[in-house]
């Protein structure tokens, strides 16, 4: 637990670091999941670093969420239709609720 009598808005914005706390822990927490594969990606998507270099044959940009299996597609074409309408689209890029940045 925090201690109740410290501001730690006022401490970040008294700050004289150069970068940013939310690259400099991204960053190291990123290294830290090298063998996480799935771990790393969804701590890309929590605080937007590290920056990623797009590759230069990049077919789509960064995905943040799987798309909908091919056999929910199929076999529940109804529901698939309204779950992918009500969150803006089946799409790799497609910003999940929680992804405010």
């Amino acid at each position: 637990m925090y201690p109740p009598n410290v501001d730690y808005d006022l401490c970040i914005w008294l700050s004289t670091a150069t970068t940013s706390w939310k690259e400099v822990i991204g960053t190291q927490k990123w290294i830290s999941l090298y063998n996480r594969g799935m771990e790393a990606w969804t701590s890309i998507r929590l605080l937007d670093y590290p920056l990623m270099a797009t590759p230069a044959d990049a077919v789509s940009g960064f995905p943040n969420r799987y798309t909908y299996p091919i056999i929910e597609q199929s076999l529940n074409g109804a529901n698939y239709s309204s779950a992918a309408s009500a969150i803006g689209g089946d799409e790799p890029e497609t910003q999940l609720f929680w992804d405010l940045n």
